[in-house]
């Protein structure tokens, strides 16, 4: 019964001009054979096929024109109408639907870029107070007092470590928008942020020989987090793009002794 009802419903068009025209057809083909049936009656042969009056009854081409073509017609053109009727109005309540969820999708994707700068201006304020602490440390060696530079060393180390574990929380922040909007940003602005991201946490605070300590390729990070910084500030809401930058890298902040403009152009 199942398999049975279903090559029914398979059968059935889902346009509503193909299923009132089936309804019309089938009508047609129904009634059609009864009053194909009746015309074999015998009629006055003086009445022609299309007479109908008190003495000729209607002929069986009449009741078909009359019959068929007019009421089954009517009743076409009603179930057409019917169910445009239906199509409009679901395909209406479709529409707006749709427009609502872009609508959603551009806000989220609004306030991802917000949230992104505010989360990079963070990152470059953790690294400042990194590369600030390492300072400190490093200029404590030079004190006469031992057990002032030693404290001084332990305490600024402690803070250095807690600095450390909040740029990684910040870092982590980052990657958690970027999943959660990854179906609304754009793939290539993504991938930029994953893999700076990615590059910066790679980085950690190295400790020398000669007991300083220093935060390698601190000047690289920089760069590339202003960029993308200079990057999201040329989204427009209005039309939800980003713009090229023309210059890539502003790489006239790191010393090229350093050795590391190119490896900040790559």
């Amino acid at each position: 019964m199942k398999l049975l009802t279903f090559s029914l419903l398979s059968v059935i068009p889902k346009k509503p001009k193909l299923l009132a025209l089936s309804f019309f057809l089938a009508f047609l083909a129904g009634t059609s054979t009864v009053h194909l049936a009746a015309g074999v009656e015998e009629r006055d042969s003086t009445c022609g096929r299309l007479d109908w009056n008190e003495r000729c009854d209607l002929s069986s081409t009449g009741h078909l024109l009359v019959g068929d073509v007019l009421i089954a017609g009517g009743i076409g053109g009603a179930l057409a109408f019917i169910f445009y009727r239906l199509e409009h109005r679901n395909q209406m309540k479709i529409d707006k639907i749709l427009e609502s969820q872009q609508a959603l999708n551009y806000r989220r994707e609004d306030y991802a870029v917000e949230h992104l700068k505010s989360m990079l201006n963070l990152v470059l304020f953790a690294m400042s107070m990194m590369r600030g602490s390492i300072t400190h440390y490093n200029t404590a060696r030079m004190m006469k007092d031992k057990e002032d530079q030693k404290w001084i060393q332990s305490t600024t180390l402690s803070q250095l470590r807690a600095e450390e574990g909040k740029l990684g929380r910040i870092l982590q922040n980052v990657r958690t928008i970027l999943v959660s909007t990854n179906d609304v940003l754009d793939p290539n602005v993504v991938n930029r942020i994953w893999g700076v991201c990615n590059y910066v946490v790679g980085i950690e605070v190295q400790q020398k020989e000669d007991g300083t300590i220093e935060y390698p390729k601190y000047n690289v990070c920089r760069v590339k987090v202003k960029y993308l910084l200079e990057f999201l500030q040329t989204y427009s809401q209005a039309d939800h793009s980003f713009r090229e930058l023309e210059e890539p890298y502003d790489i006239s902040a790191i010393p090229k002794e350093l050795g590391e403009v190119q490896e900040v152009q790559q």
